[in-house]
């Protein structure tokens, strides 16, 4: 097949999206249907009325929501109707967290009271002669693909679920090739049986011969492993390297950022990214709360609603706190909460809908924060933009627009928007002008999800493997480093890391060199004698919190008159994590002095113990607004201490490092 065809479904939260491209990315046909029912017959008729029509030979893959439940038999048929994401069994949740919580949250074992397990869980015991016939329990992502694999008679065989989507099924995603957590099952009492072999995003499954594959035109097609929607989603913002960091805002908003490491917080779940290293996040309900007040409420489009808190000036809101039933709270106890309410004749109804609908709003921007701030303090970076995609569109007068700037307001960061689209594989064009193999508006092929060596299995290659893959072989740094001739400015980096002929740099230092080098030469190209001043300051104007509006937007019109694209110019610079990256795979490292490392983990533990007090703070907080228990005025206190079974010692951790030891005369 010279030419593949790559199709990409969605089988999102409310409705079903069927997209084809050609191999180079381009959207050739496309459907989307509302779902009218969440059951697996609603969504096959959905899959019937969105499908476009599809060549005879394709690619496909699926991704839908990761904490919705499927319990189906021999040949796929559900045994019960799909326990949709959004529904809880909280009393099922601390079962499992009673049995198994210390080990759950060192392997890094998403739990919540809306997770699959606790659901099912409630399933067996609530229908015990039903689920002896269970003999698969899957995520839609897997249901959908081996539905269109297998006839309806047909007994499944060898079924395999992704990495992505396992996770909040009881994996441990921490080994190279994540695994079930066999303990878990044990103490549950779940047979390890009914959970699907996991596989890397984009291994092959087999051709689309059933008869929905023929009821829809898939059949011939070639299937291949897919993801969940918000993976799927991270890779459509780019977030493909450390420290990449994006927004998705739809009846959720999920936030997912790269790292290379796990660090635990009880508020993000790490899913396995499809590339390389990790992608920590969190989901939690937005859009859909903002729908429910205008629906239910208001009586308003969510469109109009959003013109009226466009309308309302700022400060005249009332005060939102969103629903605890997700994160970052996982308590569904706690509801929507609205404070700052007062009585006032002289207000119409539209002003009052004006206030609580800026309210949510800006609620919604204060949660999504709160993320920011839980990234940068755990990974130690600073995120200096937020990608952020929106399922609707946002273009000139449009309210999401106005959503989009209240947002950057808050956050006190730009925002650069990503165009949504659902692909199934191919090279996909990036914000930045490279081409990633991987990204989709909400359903990516795998083939495009996952490196070229995690694509053949069985002796079968996904075609569209042919798409460049430099984007995530050799990073931005190095991107960057061909694109404008500055191979030396590598060398030189290398050089400054490890000490080799100069004074070491920090990773700070030398992004900021890296970035006064690019401007540098980006000058240069340009000819450009009229900026006045050198590259440091150049970036300094641009980029520095303290620089006056008066004076960026100045630098920025001197450049533009110059030629240069400013806009293409602050996407190209790097952040530390970048220089990181690019500093691994060079291949260059250098030993840390001892100091150096009882620093980083003194800061480390600092971090826990003040994670700590607020985790404290927020929980007697509660039980005293609640009247559970009756506290006065107070403060937390965390005390960490180190007692030596030696010498028989007992030090305050910071003075235990600061001493570089116990009493023990070994020490």
């Amino acid at each position: 097949m010279t030419d593949p065809r790559l199709i990409g479904i969605h089988l999102g939260t409310s409705e079903v999206r069927v997209d084809r491209y050609d191999a180079a990315g381009t959207l050739l046909d496309s459907g989307e249907v509302t779902i009218e029912d969440q059951t697996a017959v609603g969504w096959e008729r959905a899959l019937r009325r969105a499908a476009p029509p599809l060549p005879d030979e394709g690619i496909c893959s699926v991704a839908s929501t990761s904490g919705t439940l499927l319990v189906v038999d021999g040949t796929g048929e559900p045994i019960f109707p799909p326990q949709m994401f959004y529904e809880t069994a909280p009393a099922y949740a601390e079962r499992i967290d009673r049995a198994v919580a210390s080990d759950l949250q060192n392997r890094n074992i998403a739990l919540s009271a809306t997770g699959p397990l606790p659901k099912l869980l409630k399933l067996r015991e609530e229908h015990p002669d039903r689920f002896t016939d269970a003999e698969w329990v899957l995520p839609p992502t897997t249901w959908l693909l081996y539905r269109l694999r297998y006839g309806r008679s047909t007994r499944w065989r060898n079924v395999e679920i992704d990495w992505t989507n396992a996770l909040k099924f009881g994996a441990d995603v921490r080994p190279a090739m994540p695994e079930w957590y066999d303990p878990l099952f044990e103490a549950l009492d779940l047979p390890r049986e009914l959970f699907p072999t996991i596989r890397p995003p984009g291994s092959y499954i087999g051709v689309a011969s059933g008869e929905l594959a023929e009821r829809t035109g898939f059949a011939g097609t070639k299937l291949y492993q897919g993801l969940t929607d918000g993976g799927a989603t991270a890779l459509a913002n780019g977030c493909l390297e450390p420290g990449d960091f994006c927004i998705t805002s739809g009846a959720t908003s999920v936030v997912k950022y790269v790292s290379e490491t796990i660090e635990p917080h009880e508020a993000l779940y790490y899913h396995r990214h499809p590339i390389e290293g990790y992608l920590p996040g969190a989901s939690f309900d937005t859009g859909v709360v903002f729908e429910w007040f205008c629906d239910r409420l208001f009586d308003c489009s969510p469109g109009r609603g959003l013109e009226l808190a466009r309308e309302t000036p700022p400060g005249e809101e009332y005060q939102v706190f969103l629903q605890g039933n997700r994160s970052p709270f996982f308590d569904p106890e706690i509801g929507n909460s609205v404070l700052g309410m007062t009585h006032d004749g002289d207000l119409s109804s539209e002003d009052v809908i004006g206030r609580f609908a800026r309210g949510i709003t800006t609620g919604v921007a204060l949660a999504e924060h709160n993320y920011i701030s839980i990234f940068e303090e755990l990974f130690g970076t600073a995120i200096d933009e937020v990608r952020m995609m929106s399922e609707r569109s946002a273009t000139g007068e449009d309210p999401v627009e106005w959503w989009y700037d209240l947002r950057a307001s808050i956050w006190d960061r730009p925002i650069r928007k990503m165009k949504p689209r659902t692909t199934s594989g191919g090279s996909t064009r990036t914000s930045d002008g490279s081409t990633s193999t991987a990204g989709a508006r909400s359903s990516s092929c795998t083939d495009g999800a996952a490196t070229p060596e995690a694509l053949t299995r069985t002796g079968t290659e996904c075609p569209a493997m042919t798409a460049d893959t430099s984007r995530t072989r050799r990073g931005k740094v190095e991107r960057l480093l061909a694109a404008y001739d500055m191979g030396e400015v590598g060398e030189e980096l290398v050089a400054a890391w490890t000490g080799e002929g100069r004074e070491r740099r920090s990773l700070r230092e030398l992004a900021r060199y890296f970035n006064e080098q690019l401007i540098e030469q980006v000058l240069t190209e340009h000819a450009a004698t009229a900026v006045g001043a050198d590259p440091g300051t150049v970036l300094d104007r641009l980029r520095e919190d303290s620089v006056s509006t008066a004076v960026r937007n100045r630098t920025r019109r001197q450049l533009e008159r110059e030629g240069v694209d400013v806009d293409e110019l602050e996407s190209a610079f790097v952040s530390h994590s970048a220089i990181q990256t690019f500093l691994r795979h060079r291949g260059a490292s250098r030993e840390e002095p001892d100091t150096d490392q009882v620093a980083v983990e003194a800061g480390h533990i600092q971090g826990l113990r003040n994670r700590t007090v607020t985790v404290v703070e927020d929980k007697v907080s509660s039980l005293r607004s609640t009247d559970r228990i009756d506290v006065g005025s107070f403060n937390v206190i965390v005390d960490v201490q180190v007692y030596c079974e030696d010498c028989q010692t007992g030090m305050d951790v910071d003075d235990l490092l600061e001493a570089g030891g116990c009493s023990c005369p070994d020490a």
